[in-house]
């Protein structure tokens, strides 16, 4: 691993052509709890820019980053679209990261019959998206977009073909990946009788099977993604 490899890695929203006055957060995080000085250097993207090296300078509590040098010119990153039902914190935390590791471009909750968790903190999820992609070098930050009534799935598809899998079933295929595809998940307990009745009305869409075991819905999506990769 590089010298260069080992420094903390940001996402910030300002171009990185100028200096980059982080956020409260930001400059609370790299001055007091990783002990940075002036001087220090910082890898930052913003989705737009590539990855840049930067310097770290403070302003007494506000700190500062000076873009130095390129690392990294920007890439797209196109991946799976997940479509899934909210669900309980730690395990809405631990989907939401690893769908950022594995790969996923867009992230939407859909309510569907069952779904139990019907309000969301869309800040703290979007912060839990930065964090991954930071973590896990990305050059993008994944969307996520508001949740949705299951029936609105049908009008924000476009042309790609969404799968959405079935615990049981006659002559159900196999999920096999698709790279730029659509993922619908849904929620502990299953899609009701109705729900899969309306899915399987379009020709767009798709359903599929992950095996013979009954997956919990965080462990399905992930089992789905990283047939993408």
């Amino acid at each position: 691993m590089t010298e260069i490899s080992k420094t903390p890695r940001l996402f910030v929203e300002a171009p990185l052509s100028i200096p980059v006055n982080l956020q409260k957060e930001q400059s609370h995080y790299l001055k007091n709890v990783l002990r940075m000085s002036e001087g220090d250097r910082v890898r930052t993207f913003n989705g737009k820019d590539g990855e840049w090296l930067a310097a770290l300078s403070f302003e007494g509590k506000k700190g500062i980053l000076h873009p130095q040098k390129q690392l990294r010119p920007q890439l797209e990153e196109p991946g799976p679209w997940l479509f899934f039902s909210p669900l309980k914190k730690s395990r809405m935390e631990f989907l939401v990261e690893k769908a950022v590791e594995l790969g996923v471009q867009k992230l939407t909750p859909v309510l569907t019959e069952r779904t139990i968790v019907r309000t969301l903190n869309m800040e703290k999820i979007k912060s839990h998206i930065i964090e991954a992609a930071e973590q896990c070098e990305r050059l993008t930050i994944p969307d996520l977009s508001p949740p949705i009534k299951l029936s609105r799935v049908f009008d924000v598809l476009g042309n790609k073909n969404l799968y959405f899998f079935k615990e049981r079933g006659e002559k159900i295929p196999l999920f096999r990946g698709q790279a730029e595809c659509a993922l619908l998940i849904g929620p502990e307990g299953g899609f009701s009788a109705q729900e899969i009745e309306g899915l399987e009305k379009s020709p767009q869409i798709k359903p599929v099977s992950l095996g013979s075991r009954i997956l919990r819905a965080e462990t399905a999506s992930l089992a789905a993604l990283s047939r993408c990769l």
